[in-house]
């Protein structure tokens, strides 16, 4: 200690007296002499001396730049965690992080994952949140990046191997040393845009209710869950029918409402209940939502123009079976964005002479209406469900009704007359639903966890009659 202080008092010993040298030799003020000392010091003294360190470093080490110490390996050393070397390389993430006032760590060696908390400054507000978003994006930047130099897992992004997470007073950062730690990061990931999904729907004044693929003990078609339920116990109380008894579906709401998920959760379902179901799918508005079935070659899905060749088909093997009086295997129908569908034939007919919307729409009435006793199905989803889309009156002989979001006086006058239904304003994914032979009751569709997952279960099912291998649904 002694020795330091007797070589800082040569030093400034030294610059003084060049200083004085200066301003008596000048004739200058004390501060112009000071910037000449100063730019003589750098210029004769610094950079030489940085020049020699550098030199010498490339004679010893075969490099001009010195390394630079990254705080990414946290514990690590090769394969293997020492934990001896946890506390140092948390000094490395304070320099890491110097806009922090204290940096903590855990590790967590079976994924070799590493989380460390970073405390925001005491200075700042717990409302200041442009703040927190600001280091978040730094962190999570800093760290990927310095993550890159090493050996990630597989190919991945380094976006893939870094999660951060904002509290009231701490930001968490976790960081992937295996494929291990990468599904962990991307558990985290669902979990917490799930946790974001549910604080927006408390905020609204909603609820969320979860669904994972699951094989069915009874062989009921589950259409959605009791509403209140879900709100006063966050629980699941299945609003089902028998199969065979409630086979036709019409799906109504506003654009917004939820339809496509419902459709999908609703196919998801029908599959668990009977998965040996035939299902034909027509999506005119080809979709991204149908898009994983058409590129897995399933050989009755239908897409745009093409939906009319899908409807044909599917009637002709309803005739069939209705001469033959088949009743062994079930089969249905699923026609999203049906009056669309019937807009367009309806301005091809004009233009070619044609009569291709009134073959569909007696096609569809008389499978509603003569369908249900051999086991064939129609399910439609439109915004409006017009009198006019249905020839006949077959619009009567839909089993479920199923409404989302918010319904117009003229819309509860065609699908509900004589009802009674609630003056609630619906959430996405919430309605009213009217089974056959039942009165009104408030529903719920819930929140599928792994969509990925769902659609991928509802190729397998679907293909696993033809023999074909489905892969992934992305």
């Amino acid at each position: 200690m002694v020795s330091i202080l007797y070589v800082l008092g040569v030093v400034v010993l030294l610059i003084s007296t060049a200083t004085v040298c200066v301003k008596q030799s000048r004739k200058c003020s004390v501060e112009e002499a000071v910037i000449e000392v100063t730019m003589y010091l750098v210029k004769y003294i610094v950079q030489p001396t940085r020049w020699i360190c550098k030199e010498v470093w490339k004679a010893l080490f075969g490099t001009s730049t010195q390394p630079v110490e990254y705080p990414t390996h946290i514990g690590l050393n090769g394969n293997n965690l020492d934990e001896s070397m946890v506390e140092k390389e948390c000094g490395d993430l304070i320099e890491l992080f110097r806009f922090c006032r204290c940096v903590s760590c855990k590790v967590q060696p079976s994924f070799y994952a590493y989380y460390f908390s970073v405390i925001l400054p005491e200075n700042i507000s717990n409302e200041d949140e442009s703040y927190k978003e600001l280091v978040q994006k730094v962190a999570e930047k800093n760290v990927a990046e310095h993550m890159r130099l090493y050996g990630n897992p597989g190919s991945r992004d380094a976006a893939d191997l870094v999660l951060t997470r904002l509290f009231k007073d701490h930001l968490e950062v976790y960081t992937a040393r295996n494929e291990a730690g990468v599904q962990m990061i991307i558990e985290n990931r669902q979990k917490m845009r799930r946790a974001l999904i549910e604080a927006q729907r408390r905020e609204e004044g909603s609820v969320v209710i979860e669904e994972v693929w699951e094989k069915p003990d009874s062989n009921r078609m589950v259409w959605a869950y009791d509403r209140d339920t879900a709100y006063n116990f966050q629980m699941k109380l299945p609003v089902e029918s028998e199969l065979d008894s409630h086979v036709h579906l019409l799906l109504t709401g506003s654009s917004g409402s939820g339809k496509s998920v419902a459709l999908l959760f609703l196919l998801g379902k029908r599959l668990q209940a009977d998965p040996d179901t035939c299902v034909y799918v027509c999506d005119f508005k080809n979709s991204a939502d149908f898009r994983f079935l058409a590129k897995k070659n399933y050989p009755y899905f239908f897409a745009g123009d093409d939906c009319f060749r899908g409807i044909m088909q599917f009637h002709e093997r309803f005739n069939e079976a209705r001469q033959s009086g088949e009743t062994g295997r079930r089969f249905l129908l699923v026609f999203d964005e049906y009056p669309a569908f019937i807009s367009r034939l309806q301005m091809q007919d004009k233009q070619e002479k044609t009569k291709k919307a009134g073959e569909v729409l007696n096609m569809v009435s008389e499978i509603l209406m003569l369908g249900r006793g051999i086991g064939y199905g129609v399910w439609i989803v439109t915004q409006r469900a017009d009198a006019s889309l249905f020839s006949g009156g077959s619009r009567d002989n839909f089993m479920v009704l199923l409404a989302l979001g918010r319904l117009s006086r003229e819309q509860k006058g065609m699908l509900f007359s004589g009802e009674e239904l609630p003056d609630r304003v619906y959430q996405p994914g919430e309605g009213v639903i009217l089974l056959d032979g039942r009165e009104v009751e408030e529903v719920k569709l819930p929140w599928i966890t792994d969509m990925l997952g769902w659609k991928k279960q509802i190729v397998c099912t679907l293909r696993e009659h033809f023999g074909g291998n489905a892969g992934s649904a992305d």
